[in-house]
């Protein structure tokens, strides 16, 4: 039987990130295991042209700086701070396994094994390779990264049917199937679909070549608003004043995204389309431009079958040329499910915690477990609730607020934050900036409660009217 303190169910970025705070933070000792062969989770999926959506300064653990911090001087990110490649990501996950985690002496990976047990007591696991069964003796707590399902572009089994002399392809073979054809439709709507037209009229296809299918628009988060450092110091302090305002004084869920996108906080590919969901998946204006290029789109819901001369869509067919390679980008990423406790007993269910940063509530989750009284955590660590249409936003944005204001009741958790790295935070460049900074803060606070109150009303009216709505519309 192998002994641990917290055995770690999925060695992807979340568990390696949970691993490495908890070792600066405590003497416990970890085993992480994981279905695939190496650490890093569904980077080994990746498609070769996949990037970060943010900076890479944002990402990864707080032991080991991603990338060098540099600024882009070409393509359609010129003037921003540069997002690791999936390769970069790749090593970089491979060199924190080896070079921080197992030379520790504390931690134990285990790939190709796959966790069996009752998420209880009853701790074990199963070689995949061998079939053995192995018992395991947790003292402390099972760590469970699972819970948000990545499904992959290259793994996931499409959701239509595809007729003979249909080429369909995942991102990830496209590079190599790209020169044996003239005509291209993307499937999907989501930020991987965005990636494939990039790359595809980044490497000289042209727009009227591509034709895309689009079940849903969503709004974008401005990447600009979002850059790191001392030069985008002011930039992200005005930003979290204009996302204030907007959720303190709008009347309607409506009007919070459209004053959000007047103040330049949120963008959408098409002006003249109302998207219906936001994720949180950000864009530049320079991809912006490259996405508007393409005209061709259709907008006719999910896809149900592909013939060689039709696309077939629930309410009804759509022409199609033969000889056109389709890309399939309909995989969901993660599948968001109803949040649930992080620290339940002996268990800690990793969800995000801060609003947008997947990496920094992997390592304050950590932290938390660490330093705080159990009876505390929960009230630091309310996870985010996404859910599939625009009421997510808000009901992010009021998480966060409310995880924020109770970290603001810790020190040591607020200096902990505001010293670690994947904060991303800079400092006032000087000057004249520091009497705008002052009016910023001063506009913050003043706001803070009143957006909490509104927050709240919009959330509110959206389950009252979801509870109102017959069954069949809701359906």
């Amino acid at each position: 039987m192998l002994a641990t303190d917290y055995l770690i169910v999925g060695a992807g970025a979340v568990g390696l990130i949970f691993a490495d705070e908890l070792l600066n933070h405590s003497n416990a000792r970890i085993v992480l295991v994981d279905r695939r062969h190496g650490p890093g989770g569904h980077w080994n999926d990746a498609y070769p042209f996949v990037r970060l959506h943010q900076p890479s300064v944002y990402y990864g653990a707080g032991s080991r700086k991603l990338g060098s911090a540099r600024i882009e001087t070409s393509g359609p990110n010129t003037g921003l701070y540069e997002q690791a490649s999936g390769a970069e990501i790749s090593a970089y996950f491979e060199q924190l396994m080896r070079q921080r985690l197992l030379p520790s002496g504390r931690v134990e990976f285990l790939p190709m094994h796959e966790y069996v047990g009752d998420w209880a007591g009853d701790h074990r696991i199963v070689s995949l390779v061998t079939g053995e069964m192995t018992p395991l003796h947790v003292a402390s707590k099972l760590v469970d990264t699972t819970f948000y399902r990545v499904s992959s572009p290259s793994t996931h089994t499409p959701g239509f049917e595809v007729r003979d002399g249909v080429t369909v392809v995942p991102p990830n073979d496209l590079p190599k199937a790209v020169t044996q054809f003239r005509r291209y439709v993307v499937l999907g709507g989501g930020k991987t679909s965005m990636d494939v037209v990039v790359w595809l009229l980044g490497h000289g296809v042209h727009a009227e070549a591509v034709k895309w299918v689009v079940p849903r628009d969503s709004w974008l988060v401005n990447r600009e608003t979002v850059q790191p450092g001392d030069a985008g110091f002011v930039r992200m302090v005005e930003s979290l004043a204009n996302r204030l305002g907007a959720a303190a004084h709008a009347h309607s869920l409506g009007e919070l995204y459209t004053y959000l996108e007047r103040a330049g906080e949120l963008l959408r590919i098409d002006p003249n389309v109302q998207p219906a969901m936001f994720h949180g998946a950000t864009v530049s204006h320079g991809e912006l431009k490259v996405l508007r290029r393409v005209k061709n789109v259709i907008r006719a819901g999910h896809v149900k079958r592909i013939e060689p001369n039709a696309l077939t869509f629930a309410a009804g067919k759509h022409p199609a040329e033969p000889d056109t390679l389709y890309v399939d980008c309909t995989a969901r990423g993660i599948t968001w499910a109803p949040t649930r406790p992080v620290f339940e007993g002996n268990r800690i269910t990793m969800q995000i915690i801060r609003d947008g940063r997947l990496s920094f509530s992997a390592a304050a989750i950590a932290y938390i477990e660490a330093t705080v009284d159990e009876a505390r955590k929960n009230d630091l660590c309310r996870p985010m609730p996404y859910e599939e249409d625009l009421i997510t936003l808000p009901t992010v944005m009021l998480t966060d607020l409310m995880n924020g204001g109770e970290w603001g009741k810790v020190p040591s958790l607020r200096r902990w934050a505001r010293a670690h790295r994947l904060t991303g935070f800079g400092s006032s460049p000087g000057g004249t900036a520091d009497a705008k900074l002052e009016a910023l803060n001063k506009q913050i606070a003043a706001l803070r409660p009143k957006a909490m109150i509104n927050l709240s009303r919009l959330i509110a009216a959206h389950d009252e009217r979801a509870r109102s709505r017959p069954a069949y519309a809701a359906a």
